[in-house]
């Protein structure tokens, strides 16, 4: 238990220097010894956790899928507009760390690793088991569908974040509701 503890204090202490750190440089341009300096914490301790500061974005875009997942999960059984929506609300309440996570210095290094995962849910939930016909289902139309309605609602979000444009969650799953014909959420 106290290791689980360490081990949770350690990487949040590191997303947060991260995030620090990618106020005032480029991720390309944040070194080891930089995030380790913001963080508090020792080289060696960083590289048991982490190989790249790239590896500490990934971990948080992961962290928001699973929670994205869960929140819609718990909201599914109030209808898909309703669960759309508190997702996006939870994404409100993160605009600060998201805007510096969607800034120029990020690189668009979150937006593409939330682009991978947005396609890998969609593959698992589309695919129990892989198999030869894997590769034609995925190139069927409605996979391409799901790809361009995830990729437009990513997309979305990121200008809604980054842009600071002065929508509520309900108007903008109001904006996805109307633009998306299918029933996708």
């Amino acid at each position: 238990m106290k290791s689980d503890l360490r081990v949770t204090l350690t990487r949040r202490l590191l997303k947060e220097g991260l995030l620090r750190c990618l106020r005032d440089k480029p991720l390309s341009k944040i070194t080891v010894a930089d995030l380790c300096r913001e963080s508090g914490v020792n080289r060696g301790t960083f590289y048991n956790h982490y190989a790249t500061p790239e590896d500490i974005v990934r971990d948080i875009a992961w962290e928001y899928a699973s929670n994205l997942q869960a929140i819609y999960r718990e909201n599914r059984s109030l209808g898909g507009e309703r669960a759309l929506v508190a997702c996006l609300t939870m994404i409100a309440g993160q605009r600060d760390e998201l805007k510096i996570l969607f800034s120029e210095n990020a690189e668009n290094f979150l937006a593409g690793c939330g682009l991978e995962i947005v396609h890998d849910l969609l593959r698992r939930q589309n695919s129990t088991k892989p198999d030869a016909a894997e590769v034609q289902r995925f190139a069927g139309d409605d996979f391409l569908r799901m790809i361009i309605i995830s990729s437009a609602t990513f997309g979305l979000i990121l200008i809604w974040i980054s842009q600071e444009l002065p929508k509520t969650p309900e108007e903008i799953a109001a904006l996805l509701r109307e633009t998306i014909t299918q029933d996708a959420f």
